[in-house]
């Protein structure tokens, strides 16, 4: 989804890449999900081009709004760095159950966790 993000210009609300790829279903579940809309996956760069926007990142990771983004003093790179090197909060309480509780998991609930 990387080329997708960062080479849209400028961003229509549309979620489909530029191969053709439609993630608006996936994106339309995640905004379920979070209970938020989808932010804008861009933003404009310093050269006039669109960058991926930490924002955006923050919402895909299903961080709360503003954790990483709203605090004061990190440049977007850096907030970027952060979120990239973060965790998503749902995929390590899912592989921390699965350490703690092997056996409390059916077979069905790993499948739609995968």
């Amino acid at each position: 989804m990387n080329e997708f993000v960062v080479n849209r210009l400028p961003y229509s609300g549309s979620w489909v890449s530029t191969d053709g790829t439609d993630y608006g279903p996936a994106i339309r579940r995640w905004e379920r999900i979070t209970g938020r809309p989808a932010p804008c996956p861009t933003e404009p760069g310093t050269r006039g081009n669109r960058r991926l926007s930490p924002v955006f990142t923050e919402w895909l990771m299903g961080l709360p709004a503003g954790w990483v983004t709203d605090v004061p003093g990190i440049p977007r790179t850096e907030q970027l760095r952060i979120l990239g090197n973060g965790v998503v909060p749902r995929q390590a309480r899912h592989a921390y159950r699965l350490l703690l509780e092997p056996h409390a998991l059916t077979r069905r609930e790993w499948e739609v966790a995968a």
